[in-house]
């Protein structure tokens, strides 16, 4: 009785990691641009550039960090070193980094330096615990039900946050953000953060020895670079999920703005989120069903095309039917759910893919890559905000009227539309489906 429960409850703490990772990088997504411009006093443009300058540095190292991987062969596994090491000093570098209100330290220079410590060490606890999902199942069903469990962590830690947010905003006296609780936040969700990574590799951690001891892989960069383009749904999965990355984070990092400015409730931010973290738990039974009985693709599509209407209803609420924006909200999220989820199911059943296409098995860099397209999309949305936010003529507690107030809209809401639209098109290209990714895992596998 006892193996069984351990069986079924080890993708689960596996899944987990997917708290540990998103309650940090959730928060940064959420509050680190409206930290930097409203409590540490940095211009627009210049948080932006430095959010852009980090994520370009974390995105060299996402590649290097798989290129690693595919050579890491050590008594405790491939990846289990990198999350050890990283776990820790994620944790460090983002408690830190949420100090400085408190402390009132705002010089950009130490700014710049914790935000991208903070990102280079969280690179090496995101790209190993991806890449061990390859590990747990081979079965296309059973990866999108694993999908599904990791984005149940995900969404349990933005639930969290959102909890968080009002205290925080109550708490705040003269400021929109309490400092002295934004630093206890931090330093609580960090420390769970290292523990609950360290734990979810931990479950999993002989099939990463055992991995270490049959995958070894030499192929040259390039040769492994060349393999990962030879594949055309690698490339759809890549491009969709780089297309959503660059578009839907956009509105969780307007929302502090348009509920301060546009709605003029800065704790609706916290009502808001709320709502689109209760969509993603409602739907996400939805998806994790429907990724085994329908191919990938279709349920992909579907939960674009509901995240686009969620957008569609949230643009008209907010100025002719605002007691419907929780709603809508709502919509959005029961569609993020599936967005982020189905994505990451079709990204792993790549690898077998790649594998029979080429006969190499540039594993980590298939992570890296897809990644490192995610992060550069995010680093292009968040400097393209907040550019235009500073182009727009925004100043903290002042008024927007003008120009401000279109650069809200169009960042928060119509760029997160058409992004969701596109990506339903984009996805008709996708032709890896559950019978032939069985048949490839046979002739790889069970070649008898």
């Amino acid at each position: 009785m006892s193996e069984t429960v351990a069986f079924n409850a080890r993708p689960l703490i596996y899944a987990s990691g997917n708290f540990g990772k998103n309650i940090l990088w959730g928060t940064t997504e959420i509050t680190l641009l409206f930290v930097m411009t409203d409590m540490l006093e940095l211009s627009p443009s210049l948080a932006g550039l430095i959010l852009l300058g980090s994520l370009v540095v974390d995105g060299v190292l996402d590649p290097c960090v798989g290129f690693l991987a595919d050579r890491l062969h050590t008594p405790i596994g491939r990846y289990g070193p990198l999350i050890l090491i990283g776990a820790p000093l994620s944790a460090l570098s983002f408690f830190a980094l949420y100090t400085l209100p408190l402390v009132g330290a705002g010089s950009a220079c130490l700014i710049t330096f914790l935000v991208v410590a903070f990102r280079a060490s969280y690179s090496l606890i995101d790209l190993p615990h991806n890449a061990l999902m390859t590990h747990v199942t081979r079965q296309s069903e059973a990866r999108g039900r694993l999908a599904g469990y990791r984005f149940l962590f995900s969404s349990l830690a933005s639930f969290i946050l959102a909890l968080s947010l009002a205290p925080l905003i109550q708490n705040g006296g003269g400021e929109i953000l309490s400092p002295r609780g934004l630093a206890v936040f931090a330093g609580s969700v960090a420390c769970l953060s290292a523990i609950v990574m360290v734990a979810s590799w931990s479950v999993v951690r002989e099939k990463d020895r055992e991995s270490a001891r049959v995958v070894r892989f030499r192929t040259p960069l390039m040769k492994g670079i060349r393999a990962l383009w030879a594949s055309p749904s690698y490339r759809i999965a890549l491009v969709v999920g780089c297309l959503a990355t660059f578009s839907l984070p956009l509105f969780g990092k307007s929302l502090l703005y348009i509920s301060t400015y546009l709605l003029d409730r800065p704790e609706a931010a916290s009502s808001m989120l709320t709502a689109m973290v209760l969509g993603q738990f409602a739907g996400l039974p939805l998806w994790i069903f429907l990724s085994g009985q329908w191919e990938k693709r279709q349920a992909l599509q579907l939960a674009h095309a509901t995240t686009a209407a969620g957008f569609v209803g949230l643009c008209a609420s907010l100025f002719a039917w605002p007691f419907a924006t929780i709603g809508f909200c709502i919509v959005v999220g029961v569609g993020a759910s599936g967005v982020y989820t189905i994505i990451w199911g079709m990204v792993t059943d790549c690898v077998e893919d790649v594998k029979d296409r080429s006969g190499v098995n540039p594993e980590g860099m298939l992570f890296a890559f897809a990644i490192l397209g995610q992060k550069a999309s995010i680093a292009l949305g968040v400097g393209g905000f907040a550019l235009a936010l500073d182009l727009s003529g925004y100043a903290a507690g002042q008024d927007i009227s003008g120009s401000p107030e279109i650069v809200l809209i169009g960042f928060g809401l119509l760029i997160p539309m058409a992004g969701s639209i596109s990506c339903v098109l984009l996805l008709r290209h996708y032709q890896l489906n559950h019978a032939r990714h069985r048949e490839i895992v046979r002739r790889l596998y069970d070649p008898t």
